[in-house]
């Protein structure tokens, strides 16, 4: 944790482990240890970010280099990656990143089925194929019933019976379709 602290010389900078006292005009520069202290990532992580981006020390304080915090803070923050709900294409993502996707996946998953909102798919193809086999008993019995309970002519039965056929070919062309 850093503190900057105001005096009548300038600014007294504070970390843990320093304590120095900083010119009023130095306040934008910074060292590698306040910048890590600042921002997060190991010093180790911020000196690579900061080559990366070519960003150099703007001067020295003491046997310190010291970079401007502006073009040091672009550099070190831009290799921040979107939140996770923001990524289309989960496979683009830092392998890191993509085990902690999936694995929320997976956990999204169990808890989606053992709350019942998500069937398996075995189970939703067996309701579906009882359902199925009901509308084809009746489209392939309906002639017939009709024949016995409505005394239809031979004729009338041939062209329901023609129908019904129709009728179920396109309902098997419906379920086969992608």
């Amino acid at each position: 944790m850093v503190a900057i602290v105001s005096t009548s010389i300038g600014l007294v900078v504070m970390s843990m482990d320093e304590t120095q006292v900083v010119d009023i005009n130095d306040r934008n520069y910074w060292t590698l240890t306040q910048l890590a202290s600042a921002f997060g990532p190991a010093r180790e992580t911020v000196s690579k970010r900061l080559k990366q981006a070519n960003v150099t020390a703007a001067k020295k304080r003491g046997n310190y280099d010291v970079f401007h915090i502006a073009s040091a803070a672009r550099a070190i923050l831009a290799d921040e990656r979107p939140p996770l709900e923001k990524i289309k294409d989960p496979d683009l993502l830092h392998p890191k990143d993509r085990l902690d996707y999936y694995r929320g996946e997976n956990e999204k998953t169990k808890c989606l089925k053992e709350s019942g909102v998500l069937i398996p798919v075995s189970e939703v193809t067996m309701e579906f194929s009882l359902i199925v086999k009901a509308c084809i008993r009746t489209l392939e019995t309906l002639p017939d019933i009709l024949e016995i309970k409505c005394a239809l002519k031979p004729d009338e039965v041939i062209l329901i019976e023609h129908e019904c056929d129709l009728v179920r070919a396109q309902l098997a062309d419906e379920l086969t379709a992608e």
